[in-house]
């Protein structure tokens, strides 16, 4: 047995962008312009700081370390669907959420997790993963795809965030919110 746990800090989604996500989920399934893993909408959030694996005798530390953020609530905002890409490689499609605070939290995070994890390299991007994408015959077309969706512009409070475990399993990843803050 592993001494090992795997962790993130998430902000959760209303039922009501999660019913959006559904929907969303549902065009670009019936568009079949890519293949990919889908994300259970149950499961759907914005990850603010992946973690990764620690050891379990750490989480107290982790958790009150997270105590000490100071974060003000905010209004967002789903705002349009996208793509995380390389030059040679669609990664991701996902939904852009506008929340002004984010930022600065994601910052937050990086200094206080610091002991835990390395700061982020990339700039924050506010968003919910839709699908992880795993194998595409025609880029042009997926970006036309997704740049022709149009996401509901749900308005929705955020004004608390999680410690997650995720648990890897067989059938996909299972996450336990181990603390709100």
């Amino acid at each position: 047995m592993s001494n090992h746990i795997r962790l993130f800090v998430a902000v959760e989604l209303p039922k009501l962008v999660k019913q959006e996500i559904v929907r969303v989920q549902a065009v670009l399934q019936s568009e079949h312009c890519f293949e990919g893993k889908y994300v259970n909408p149950e499961q759907a959030h914005i990850t603010m700081k992946f973690i990764g694996s620690v050891q379990a005798d750490q989480l107290d530390l982790i958790i009150k370390s997270l105590a000490g953020i100071s974060f003000m609530p905010c209004v967002a905002q789903l705002k349009n669907v996208g793509l995380f890409c390389t030059d040679d490689f669609i990664k991701i499609v996902y939904a852009n959420v506008l929340a002004p605070t984010l930022p600065a939290l994601a910052a937050d995070l990086d200094k206080q997790l610091l002991p835990w994890c390395q700061p982020e390299q990339r700039a924050f991007v506010s968003h919910v993963t839709l699908a992880r994408v795993q194998h595409v015959e025609d880029r042009q077309r997926v970006h036309d795809v997704v740049n022709a969706l149009v996401i509901e512009p749900i308005v929705f409070e955020i004004n608390s965030f999680v410690l997650k475990q995720s648990v890897l399993t067989q059938t996909g990843p299972e996450y336990v919110t181990l603390h709100t803050y």
